[in-house]
């Protein structure tokens, strides 16, 4: 519950701050449904709000067409560096309208990078002024380096919001050798109770047989004294 309060202050925090984009990272599940609703919710009500999910074909051309579904956008097909055009035609319009709006991208690791570095160029032409359209990215870790790879080295990385804390090489570490040790502890029981299975059921054998060869020995040693 901790975890989910923090996490939203940070959202809260992101949409009054001069930052037009964040990360969200985690894998799906968890509390990133009701932070993503908060992120609705926190956001100034006068804001369009943009859904897009990630997958591996989309072309840059896919945010023009976001944009031209709500405003008087041509939406074509495209280079990338045409499509950076078109965006920035999309910033002027916004901003002459003095409208806003909030995009929400859903597994933004599974992006393409031309899309990837459409939208860094979104965010850097809005650095330093203010937001017309913020960008929330939701992800698997990857889309840090990825983003981060792309971004100016002029302004400062989107902030992160991490749905679980990440884990550092040593506790990954230790977890791995924990686990292993678990396995093979695990496996060495198993082994000592099949062997001690196996000695129990040899010894069994060898009581029976030492017991059939006593009754044999004493029922001829009972005919020799009759005889």
């Amino acid at each position: 519950m901790m975890r989910v309060m923090q996490d939203a202050v940070e959202l809260k925090s992101f949409l009054h701050s001069p930052k037009p984009m964040l990360l969200i990272i985690g894998k799906t599940g968890g509390h990133k449904t009701p932070l993503l609703s908060k992120a609705i919710a926190f956001s100034d009500p006068n804001h369009m709000v943009l859904r897009l999910k990630g997958r591996s074909n989309l072309a840059p051309s896919i945010l023009t067409t976001l944009f031209s579904k709500h405003w008087a956008i041509q939406a074509t097909q495209s280079s990338d560096e045409e499509s950076h055009k078109t965006l920035d035609h999309a910033l002027n319009c916004l901003y002459a309208q003095n409208q806003t709006c909030l995009l929400l991208v859903e597994q933004a690791h599974l992006l393409p990078i031309s899309i990837l570095t459409a939208l860094c160029h979104l965010s850097h032409q809005q650095e330093n002024k203010s937001i017309c359209v913020r960008m929330i990215l939701v992800g698997y870790p990857e889309v840090i380096s990825k983003i981060n790879a792309l971004y100016l080295e002029k302004f400062s990385r989107p902030p992160v919001i991490y749905l679980t804390a990440p884990m550092n090489a040593t506790k990954k570490w230790d977890r791995y050798w924990q686990t292993r040790q678990i396995k093979i502890i695990s496996t060495l029981v198993l082994c000592m109770s099949g062997f001690l299975w196996w000695k129990t059921q040899e010894n069994r054998v060898l009581l029976h047989a030492h017991q059939v060869i006593q009754n044999q020995t004493e029922q001829k040693q009972s005919q020799t004294s009759r005889v």
